[in-house]
């Protein structure tokens, strides 16, 4: 089953590319036996095991290695040969064709690996990557015992994949050598032997002795060595795949590696890198600057040989200098910032061409304590976000279980917002702080927050019609927090002359409504009407003030009426239900 689908998926890679290494076509035999040295194979619970055997190409007798365990060749035909798209003509994923490539580099045939254990050695390490649910090891004896008789070489051979992509230390770095001078570069990788120079500027002449290179400058550019990494092998890495047989590779030159060596024959000169002292960024922090600080650099004997102004880029470099020893002090700082009051030595040599130097200067800042209350409480856990002067949000802060917050801010002017309070308390409105030099080192503010209240709005309805009742009508609340009537005033009768009752301000808090004077023509509303002002009430606004209406209704008077009854000495009280219009009565 597994070769019917790897088939289907080579047709459509093959389907893809159309092409294949013809030239590389062969066939292949299993050689001779590896004494002594024997390999099982365990998988769900099933033991294989075979004594090691070279398999060679018939044509030159050059060695292949099984990429499927345990899977048989195909002999007396040769198999079709590939050099591109190896893993998907696999059905394996790029890192394990990877590693399996490599492990074939180094395995046998590389130096020092010329023994007949090496290529069983990494035939097994094959097999390990290819299938990662199955275990291989060596035994003393076919189907013996388990050996670890070869762990050191399997070590060696990891090590070398691993550092396959290594280059020497000194790589992937730009030197700056002086004119008409001798500079060894010194490899502490120990890889350097591993490559070769394959071109080089004119100017320069350069030699590899183990892991150093020797280069000799004649005169000033821009100049490089390009260097690639040596192969074992010419051919190309090869594999030979067919559906219903084993699959082999054949070792060949894996991915090539290069790297170039940049070299500035140059003079000397010295490179200041502008930085925030903070953060260690070349960044101004707050709304300080370091664009614009001065520096002056003076020469052994005080003389002032350059003035450097830092730029865009939070950089300045100077002119080309002799070699010798120079001192480079801050002129001047930009706003926000404190004068660097430190000189700094330079030594310019042949070792030292461009000296950069990571001058870092201190921000302006102040600590602003905030301490958050209500009712003179302290409140923790209330939110504040922070933006600066460009609206941008810079910090987000809480305050602790003792209701402060404590937040180091740079030179600068800041609004804090705060977005959440405690229930039924409003919160502070935005205030702004500005950090400057004349802000304390430490700023403590005091910050109370308003218990919530809304506008209370009482409205009188005629229970039937809905219709406003514009009469005087009186009413007291309780506050049922407080257990006592609220007054107005000093007057706890609440009176509406025209039907509707406004409170400007009633805090947050539950109560409940006592009618004591009902509207003419109507019967007292005997009823407490309780209700509750909470800051998640659906409220009305007006002028932004949340209102909070609630309506009372009443019900009119019942009126009696005596009517006679026919063919009866008896009279009979019968109870209507009016509605009292504006001018006249009329019975309903």
């Amino acid at each position: 089953m597994k070769k019917i689908l790897l088939l289907i998926l080579m047709l459509f890679f093959v389907g893809i590319t159309n092409a294949y290494a013809s030239n590389y076509d062969e066939e292949f035999y299993a050689a001779e036996w590896i004494n002594n040295i024997y390999i099982n194979k365990v998988k769900s619970s099933r033991i294989y095991y075979k004594q090691a055997r070279f398999i060679r190409k018939k044509s030159n007798n050059g060695i292949a290695y099984c990429i499927e365990p345990f899977e048989n060749m195909k002999y007396n035909s040769k198999y079709n040969a590939y050099t591109d798209n190896y893993a998907k003509r696999l059905g394996l994923s790029d890192s394990k064709w990877r590693q399996i490539s490599l492990i074939a580099y180094y395995g046998y045939g590389y130096e020092g690996h010329t023994q007949d254990k090496w290529y069983a050695i990494t035939q097994v390490m094959i097999w390990r990557v290819v299938d990662e649910n199955a275990e291989f090891y060596f035994t003393d004896s076919l189907n013996g015992k388990r050996i670890d008789l070869y762990e050191s070489e399997i070590n060696e051979i990891e090590k070398l994949v691993i550092n396959h992509n290594k280059v020497p230390s000194f790589a992937h770095r730009e030197y700056n050598f002086s004119i008409n001078s001798t500079n060894i570069l010194t490899d502490t990788g120990n890889v350097l032997k591993n490559y070769k120079i394959v071109s080089k500027s004119d100017n320069l002449n350069a030699s590899i002795l183990n892991n150093k290179i020797t280069i000799k400058t004649n005169n000033i550019s821009d100049s490089f060595i390009k260097f690639e990494k040596r192969s074992n092998y010419e051919n190309p890495t090869i594999i030979f795949v067919d559906s219903n047989y084993q699959n082999l590779l054949v070792p060949g030159i894996v991915e090539k590696i290069t790297f170039d060596l940049n070299i500035n024959v140059i003079a000397g000169s010295i490179k200041i890198q502008k930085l925030d002292y903070d953060t260690g960024l070349p960044k101004a922090s707050g709304e300080g600057k370091l664009i614009g600080s001065v520096y002056e650099i003076f020469d052994s004997s005080g003389k002032l040989v350059d003035t450097l102004t830092i730029d865009d880029n939070y950089q300045a470099s100077s002119k080309q200098l002799p070699f010798g020893k120079y001192i480079v002090k801050e002129k001047s700082s930009m706003e926000g910032y404190e004068l660097d009051n430190n000189e700094y030595e330079v030594i310019i040599d042949e070792e030292n061409i461009i000296h950069e130097l990571k001058l870092k200067n201190k921000v302006i800042k102040s600590t602003i304590e905030l301490y958050k209350y209500y009712d003179d409480k302290l409140e923790s856990g209330v939110n504040f976000e922070i933006y600066n002067s460009s609206g941008e949000l810079i910090k987000e802060v809480i305050t602790d279980e003792f209701g402060k917050i404590s937040v180091e801010l740079p030179f600068g002017t800041y609004l804090f917002h705060q977005l959440n309070s405690i229930k039924n308390y409003k919160c502070v409105d935005d205030f702004s702080i500005i950090i400057d030099n004349e802000t304390p080192r430490v700023k403590r503010i005091n910050l109370y927050d308003e218990k919530f209240y809304s506008k209370l709005k009482i409205i009188k309805q005629d229970s039937i019609t809905g219709e406003l009742i514009k009469d005087e009508i009186t009413f007291k609340i309780f506050d049922l927090l407080e257990n006592k009537y609220i007054q107005i005033n000093g007057s706890e009768e609440l009176k509406a002359l025209d039907g509707i009752l406004v409170i400007d301000r009633i805090e947050a808090g539950n109560y409940y409504i006592e009618e004591v004077k009902s509207p003419n023509g109507y019967i007292l509303n005997k009823e407490k009407i309780f209700f509750r002002i909470d800051d998640e009430n659906i409220f009305g606004y007006e002028d932004n003030i949340p209102v909070f209406e609630i309506k009372v209704m009443n019900t009119k008077e019942k009126e009696i009426l005596e009517v006679s009854v026919p063919n009866t000495s008896k009279s009979y009280q019968i109870e209507f239900s009016c509605i009292i219009e504006e001018k006249k009565k009329k019975l309903c």
